[in-house]
């Protein structure tokens, strides 16, 4: 007898820098003759910031590229010369910058520079390393730093939206010791988009087809295709066949009806339309067992189209 081949196709679906400079009055600074000595201090600027992401999508768990969302941050002055110090702490269970989404977390940071010192910190007057510091003269002025929200790349979480908050606190420095005089959320908010990769060795060089071989069919045959499903969403898996569940003579009209199971549950291709067949879920390996049960067969070589797709929720 000749050798039987089986074409089996698959479709993935799935779906700052701190610098300052000087000018500007707040609405609700309160304001004072700076003949009288005092300061007046106040935070303006972003309250919210999206997680955009290279491509605009959000975050990509798959996406090893480093990017920042920059907030802009206003320290407005007026009345008498003063220090300030501006600081930063996560609001989170455990002073832990984390944005999340139910359990998952997604971690974060702020920092001073793309390059720079976070400025984040579990103190609520900082650290001498996580403080932004500066000093006014007599009169009205602001001073504006451009800050810069980092999530590192490559934190497998499941889809969703995440969020999360920091909170900026502006002291007047005084010697040795801080006077609060201003605090202002800061507000992250990012989506995770539903990604989906498969690995599969019989599909060699990133090729959606290949040729299974189940030889001689007399004796029955059984053979095992293996696909490695890497996703952070709920994956559903479905098959069809174009035959309909029988591998068909290449010449006669005779079929041999074969079996297909998919993660351990029994296919029904006999129908026109895709079956599903289970869900899959990150970093699970989901077996396509094909099996022929043993006959006199006819001699010849049978074929058939089985087209395996996973798709996202």
């Amino acid at each position: 007898m000749r050798r039987t081949p089986m074409f089996v196709t698959f479709v993935c679906l799935a779906f700052c820098s701190a610098s300052f400079s000087t000018n500007v009055i707040s609405q609700d600074a309160m304001f004072s003759d700076p003949a009288t000595g005092q300061c007046e201090l106040a935070i303006a600027g972003d309250s919210n910031v999206g997680w955009d992401g290279p491509y605009g999508r959000g975050y990509d768990v798959f996406d090893e590229m480093i990017t920042y969302e920059t907030i802009q941050i206003e320290v407005q002055h007026s009345g008498g010369p003063c220090s300030f110090v501006l600081t930063a702490t996560p609001v989170s269970s455990g002073g832990r910058a984390v944005l999340a989404n139910g359990a998952a977390q997604l971690e974060y940071d702020a920092l001073r520079e793309t390059n720079g010192p976070s400025i984040l910190s579990g103190s609520l007057e900082g650290t001498p390393s996580t403080r932004i510091q500066g000093a006014f003269g007599a009169g009205d002025s602001m001073a504006a730093a451009l800050l810069s929200v980092y999530i590192p790349p490559l934190q497998f979480v499941e889809s969703g939206t995440f969020d999360g908050q920091f909170i900026l606190r502006l002291y007047r420095e005084d010697g040795a010791s801080l006077e609060l005089a201003d605090e202002r959320p800061i507000t992250i908010i990012a989506s995770v988009a539903a990604r989906l990769r498969i690995e599969a060795p019989d599909f060699a060089n990133g090729s959606t087809t290949t040729l299974i071989d189940l030889g001689e069919l007399s004796a029955g045959a059984r053979k095992e295709v293996d696909f490695e499903v890497r996703s952070n969403s709920r994956v559903n898996v479905a098959l069809s066949s174009a035959n309909r569940g029988a591998l068909v003579h290449e010449v006669a009209q005779i079929s041999i009806p074969y079996q297909v199971s998919g993660g351990g549950q029994l296919a029904d291709l006999t129908g026109t339309a895709r079956t599903r067949v289970g869900s899959s879920f990150a970093g699970q390996a989901f077996p396509l067992e094909i099996d022929v049960p043993p006959g006199a067969y006819p001699a010849g070589q049978y074929s058939d189209v089985l087209t395996v797709v996973f798709t996202t929720e």
